[in-house]
């Protein structure tokens, strides 16, 4: 099915803009000093641009709830880290923060590879690696953590944890770099 570039592309550009800036205070909230205060600004950044990508094209709608489940899901992890819930119970909020956001890249991503398509077939392309890549590099994060206890193992290795962490900041700036482009040609 082909899609044109409809009246309400400047919207979804515009949101895409905001979720590049959510994404980049994301990155931002690894550094110990900025921690929550910028992953909470990050998150309601990302409900917002997804509530106005949403509106303009409905498609975004299951990311927007993606990801208020990611938020929601985070929210618990931290109660339950702070309550001193059962390992398990941890482990399996982690797991669906990671399912959740895996969910919400692919929606986006194909949402809005369809949309650059007509004007930009080599960007609407790299939609379905960046989409791929954070798959992998999720499901790996997710291995690591449900096998965090188990004896050595390959996802257990030291030298995985390296190479997950490169992997996910691989994935994070191909998702970066899509978003930055698809909204500046969306902009237009």
């Amino acid at each position: 099915m082909k899609y044109n570039l409809k009246p309400s592309s400047p919207s979804v550009g515009r949101g895409l803009y905001y979720l590049f800036i959510a994404e980049v205070l994301s990155f931002l909230s690894l550094i110990n000093i900025l921690g929550w205060v910028v992953s909470l600004a990050s998150a309601m950044i990302s409900i917002y641009a997804l509530y106005v990508m949403m509106k303009a094209e409905p498609r975004y709608r299951r990311a927007f709830y993606c990801t208020g489940a990611s938020v929601a899901a985070a929210v618990l992890y931290s109660y339950s880290l702070l309550s001193g819930l059962p390992a398990v119970v941890c482990t399996l909020l982690q797991c669906s923060i990671y399912l959740t956001n895996l969910l919400m890249v692919l929606f986006i991503c194909k949402t809005t590879g369809e949309l650059v398509k007509p004007t930009s077939p080599s960007l609407a392309e790299r939609s379905e690696m960046v989409w791929k890549l954070f798959i992998f590099s999720d499901l790996l994060s997710m291995a690591r953590t449900l096998l965090a206890d188990a004896p050595e193992t390959i996802f257990t290795a030291p030298w995985m944890a390296i190479a997950s962490v490169g992997v996910a900041i691989a994935a994070g700036l191909l998702y970066l770099s899509f978003i930055w482009e698809s909204q500046k040609l969306l902009q237009k």
